[in-house]
Formats: C-alpha cells, sequence, structure tokens
C-alpha cells in the first residue's frame, strides 16, 4: 500500500474539459480550529460555488462508519 505524505492536498472533482492538456479538480481542507468566546467563523459552505463537487464526492463516497 502506498503512504501519501500528510502535506499533499485532498482533490476532488477531476476535469479535463476546461483546460485541454491539464487536469482541474476541487482541493479541500481539513483542519481542527479552536474558537475563542468573541471569535465568528462562516457557516455558509454550501453557498460556495464549489459546494455541489464537493458534496458530489461526499454523496459519492460515504463513511464506513454505521
Amino acid at each position: 500500500m502506498r503512504v501519501i505524505p500528510k502535506d499533499v492536498p485532498y482533490c476532488v472533482s477531476f476535469d479535463t474539459k476546461d483546460m485541454p492538456g491539464k487536469i482541474k479538480s476541487v482541493r479541500v481542507e481539513l483542519s481542527t480550529y479552536v474558537l475563542g468566546p468573541n471569535d465568528s467563523v462562516r457557516v455558509d459552505l454550501k453557498d460556495h460555488p464549489l459546494y455541489p463537487q464537493l458534496e458530489a464526492y461526499v454523496l459519492a463516497n460515504p463513511s464506513r462508519k454505521k
């Protein structure tokens, strides 16, 4: 089994139509973020223009947890 280094980004939604000879993908970054009592964060991810590609990936690759 090949081990991929942790610094290689997660990518979903691969497309070659927009850029012939290149592969266009959507990069996803996951991390933990600790909030202070007065911090604000965005919760409107579903409104991002690339969200449909992320959603399609998640729906096609469900968690193994039951």
